[in-house]
């Protein structure tokens, strides 16, 4: 038995992130075996997997509850592409949120001996 979702739910997904929509439509339909809650399995084990406990509680409640309101009711079948993406579904797919830049490492200053 596998997730059930259908084109209800990844239209709604499409109009609430682009960036989502186009990896809906780049990968198409997923078929994944049933899993009780797969948006926060999948969320809670990878965090649990990087982090420290105290971290991963906090995270958890910071991410899980910004994507389960901005995505629901269908988080479970976002997660299905978040997954998909995350291994490799779309070849050369990234990242393209800006990074902060580093600010350049100070050198200490040195004394030199007479």
């Amino acid at each position: 038995m596998y997730f059930s979702y259908g084109d209800m739910e990844t239209a709604y997904l499409k109009s609430k992130d682009k960036a989502l929509g186009a990896v809906i439509d780049a990968i198409g339909h997923i078929d994944r075996a049933v899993d009780t809650d797969l948006f926060s399995s999948v969320v809670h084990h990878i965090l649990g997997q990087q982090i420290s406990t105290k971290a991963q509680q906090t995270l958890w409640a910071r991410i899980f509850e910004r994507y389960r309101r901005r995505l629901s009711p269908y988080g479970s079948t976002a997660s299905l592409y978040f997954w998909a993406v995350a291994g490799g579904a779309i070849p050369g797919m990234k990242d393209f949120a800006p990074r902060k830049k580093a600010a350049p490492k100070k050198r200490a200053a040195t004394m030199e001996e007479p």
